[in-house]
C-alpha cells in the first residue's frame, strides 16, 4: 500500500497534475555530437528526448524511422505543425514523414 501511494505522488508534478510521458526521437549525429540550447528547449517544450546514435546508424534503421513517425504523428495531433520549425533536421525519417 505504501509503495502505491509513493508512486502516485511521484507521478504528479508540483501543481498536482500528472506529468506527460517523455517521448524519444532518434537522431543521426556525427563524429562529435551536437546538442544545443535550442535542442534542450525543444525537448522541454514538447516533452521529447533526443537519442543521438552518433555517426553509426543502427542496423535496424527502419525500426527507428517507424518509432519517430509515431512521435511525429503525436506531435502533429497535439501541437499542429509549429514543432517542425524547431526540430533537429537530422532525425530519422523526418523528410519521409513530411512527404507522406
Amino acid at each position: 500500500m505504501l509503495l502505491l501511494i509513493s508512486f502516485s505522488i511521484n507521478a504528479q508534478d508540483k501543481n498536482n497534475e500528472p506529468k506527460k510521458p517523455i517521448k524519444t526521437i532518434y537522431v543521426m549525429g556525427g563524429i562529435a555530437s551536437t546538442y544545443t540550447q535550442k535542442d534542450s528547449a525543444f525537448e522541454k517544450k514538447y516533452h521529447i528526448h533526443y537519442h543521438d546514435f552518433g555517426c553509426l546508424a543502427p542496423a535496424n534503421f527502419e525500426e527507428y524511422e517507424t518509432k519517430n513517425k509515431t512521435v511525429f504523428d503525436e506531435l502533429k495531433k497535439e501541437f499542429g505543425l509549429q514543432w517542425l520549425e524547431e526540430i533537429k533536421t537530422s532525425v530519422f525519417g523526418l523528410d519521409k514523414w513530411k512527404k507522406s
